[in-house]
């Protein structure tokens, strides 16, 4: 067994791990979440929900990006490959695409807590805008 095929089953054994407890996760969170706590958790939701968007792509198409002067090639690698190789770049895509609106979502979410702890509630809607103007970039992304 060479080093690429323990990366390759590492890569997917942690994929599967991430995709199975963000999937826990979004059920607890449906099932046990307190009224009060229900505007802030959607934030929770749409992160744990994008981390399994990206652990189901790092599953199917291992990344293999080369950055080559101010261009980047892609190499497809994984069960995607199968299908096609354009399957597998626009699932490199969406994984791009998930990874802004996570990190949208961490910089939402400290924005919300600060305006939480200064009047003492948020709305749903108040976050819902907020979260609506990180999926601006996140599409910009995955059309590009």
């Amino acid at each position: 067994m060479t080093l690429f095929h323990i990366a390759l089953i590492l890569h997917s054994f942690l994929a599967i791990v991430s995709t199975l407890l963000n999937v826990f996760l979004l059920v607890i969170m449906a099932l046990f979440t307190p009224e009060y706590f229900r505007s802030y958790s959607l934030l929770l939701k749409i992160h744990a929900f994008f981390d399994v968007v990206i652990s189901l792509c790092s599953l199917s198409t291992m990344l293999r990006a080369i950055p080559c002067g101010w261009s980047v090639v892609y190499i497809p690698y994984g069960p995607c490959k199968v299908i096609s190789t354009d399957l597998c770049y626009y699932l490199y895509s969406l994984f791009l695409s998930s990874n802004v609106v996570t990190f949208g979502t961490v910089l939402v979410s400290i924005g919300a807590r600060f305006w939480i702890l200064r009047f003492g509630h948020i709305s749903k809607s108040r976050i819902l805008v907020a979260q609506s103007g990180i999926f601006i970039p996140a599409l910009a992304v995955l059309v590009s």
